[in-house]
């Protein structure tokens, strides 16, 4: 029982309410640390594949696109999840299509398709590809930021991939 006569019982920084208590809910924060930021995966060229692709408008301008979530298949930050947006509208199409062609390159050459259907149909979903990664400041924090997106067999060209000294 607690000063306030509550019945808790403490499940590690989580206290619910135990039995004869009223079914109430008590969370005690006390010990409770901040959440802990992720690090940013370091500027580079990456292999990834497709985890996740939605359809949807986007908050800020209501046009339609595309989220991704890419994972990275392998090295020391194999599993982080990193997400890339294609717009389907006026200038921001030709980066749709380059992106496209280098996960999909089949629907590409379909010439016109259902975005949301595709979406929707998971067959982006596995898809292997390559990544650029770069790191942009927001709110004072490092956050990754997809630059490019390129086929799976695509070399780095040189720009820095991961493990440069650029990189």
């Amino acid at each position: 029982m607690n000063g306030n006569g509550e019945n808790l019982v403490d499940f590690g920084g989580v206290a619910t309410a135990g039995e004869g208590a009223d079914d109430g809910f008590v969370v005690d924060f006390t010990d409770v640390g901040d959440q802990a930021a992720f690090a940013a995966v370091p500027r580079g060229l990456y292999d990834a594949n497709v985890d996740e692709l939605t359809f949807g408008m986007s908050q800020s301008s209501g046009n339609p696109m595309w989220t991704w979530k890419f994972e990275i298949e392998s090295g020391e930050h194999k599993g982080r999840k990193l997400f890339h947006h294609s717009v389907f509208t006026g200038a921001s199409l030709p980066r749709t299509k380059k992106t496209l062609a280098a996960v999909c390159p089949d629907i590409l050459a379909q010439g016109r398709f259902d975005a949301k259907q595709v979406a929707d149909s998971g067959v982006m979903l596995g898809r292997r590809c390559r990544i650029r990664i770069d790191i942009k400041k927001y709110e004072g924090t490092d956050r990754n930021n997809v630059r490019d997106v390129l086929p799976p067999n695509a070399e780095d060209g040189g720009a820095g991939g991961a493990g440069s000294f650029l990189g």
